[in-house]
């Protein structure tokens, strides 16, 4: 989530919590089937991917962009890392993977300054 040590700076911790809560379950709500949300860090959420992408890709992209689309009308912002598992992928490669992903879609957010 952009921007939460900001919220929590400004409004309290309560009011921070509550954000996460919110676009957690923007995230959660909106899920397809094989995926999971993960919460890396305080602020930092990645989903996986752990079916098969030929069967899936078009429902992936419509799952990530109805995220979007849903985090946008709560006033957050958030950058978020998709990863989908590779064939005898362990886990943390995976996470980490999606973790760069949303790290990079961060950066990108504040530089193009997206709303």
């Amino acid at each position: 989530m952009n921007d939460l040590k900001l919220l929590n700076d400004t409004y309290g911790h309560k009011y921070g919590d509550k954000a996460l809560a919110t676009v957690s379950n923007c995230m959660r709500g909106r899920l397809i089937h094989k995926s999971k949300l993960y919460r890396v860090g305080g602020d930092e959420f990645c989903i996986l991917y752990f079916g098969n992408v030929m069967h899936a890709e078009s429902h992936l992209s419509k799952m990530m962009d109805d995220i979007q689309h849903d985090i946008q009308y709560t006033g957050y912002k958030c950058a978020m890392g998709l990863a989908i598992r590779e064939k005898g992928e362990e886990f943390e490669q995976m996470l980490k993977r999606a973790d760069k992903i949303m790290y990079d879609n961060k950066v990108r957010m504040k530089t193009e300054k997206i709303s």
